[in-house]
């Protein structure tokens, strides 16, 4: 370990650095601020090959080397890749190469109508959260697994709510594909509002194209150049191209366009 004034650097030969930033106590003055995506009183534990901290007004904390943050007695919040950056004076978070994140989230249950709390998993190069505007966003190949179903784009942010864990938009662009229980969508850009429980799904330059497993086993085929639907419901509004079709009975098994059959 080496320290110079207030920047310590720890690095790791043949063990990894294993440090804990503690919460700031309450009503202290330019202690260092906690990301909002993780609870504010808890302390996070971090594990990697080098550590780089500077203290002072602009407190940063840089993790280098097979990185590993994790918080909560069930580890109930994880961010893992190459390199993890948090700037102590903004609570931003970066983190970048291999980038794979778990972190609880609440968002209200199309069919109870009640709020609940499940783990969102979320994938890609380069992971950034933004604690002005509670934003979490995921580039190059970035994947979401969550309440509200499968999703993959080239970018996808998700806003939170004050709290730092009610979903309130979520948005993809780049070849997104959407998969739910009893549904696939397809697009280039993709925008869900929480409040109104809708999807708005456009194509660029392509129609949006909608495959969804029908009660009878059958798969319908919508497409659109625009495509508004509910979650949880079959309300579906296409604009542009107005175009559907069903598969008959005899494809129902075989069809892979459309979500597998349920298991009996």
């Amino acid at each position: 370990m080496n320290v110079e004034g207030s920047k310590m650097k720890a690095y790791g030969e043949s063990r990894r650095v294993q440090s804990i930033m503690f919460p700031a106590k309450p009503g202290a003055q330019g202690a260092p601020r906690t990301p909002g995506l993780m609870k504010q009183d808890q302390p996070v534990n971090s594990v990697s090959r080098e550590l780089v901290y500077s203290g002072g007004e602009n407190s940063s904390i840089e993790l280098t080397g097979t990185v590993m943050l994790v918080q909560g007695e069930k580890s109930e919040t994880q961010i893992k890749g190459d390199k993890v950056s948090i700037d102590g004076k903004t609570g931003n978070l970066l983190a970048q190469g291999s980038v794979i994140s778990q972190m609880l989230v609440q968002d209200v249950n199309p069919t109870t109508k009640v709020k609940e709390t499940t783990r969102s998993t979320g994938y890609g190069q380069q992971m950034q959260y933004e604690d002005a505007l509670r934003k979490v966003t995921y580039t190059t190949k970035a994947h979401l697994v969550g309440p509200q179903g499968d999703l993959t784009g080239e970018t996808i942010i998700l806003t939170l709510g004050t709290n730092g864990q009610d979903i309130e938009q979520l948005e993809a662009s780049g070849n997104v594909k959407m998969t739910e229980s009893d549904r696939i969508t397809i697009g280039d850009e993709l925008t869900y509002v929480a409040a109104k429980e809708e999807y708005h799904v456009v194509g660029k330059g392509r129609l949006v194209r909608m495959f969804k497993r029908a009660e009878d086993g059958a798969c319908q085929r919508s497409d659109g150049n625009v495509l508004t639907f509910s979650r949880g419901a079959d309300t579906l509004k296409l604009s542009g191209r107005d175009d559907s079709r069903s598969q008959t009975a005899e494809d129902k098994a075989a069809d892979t366009s459309c979500p597998p059959l349920p298991k009996r």
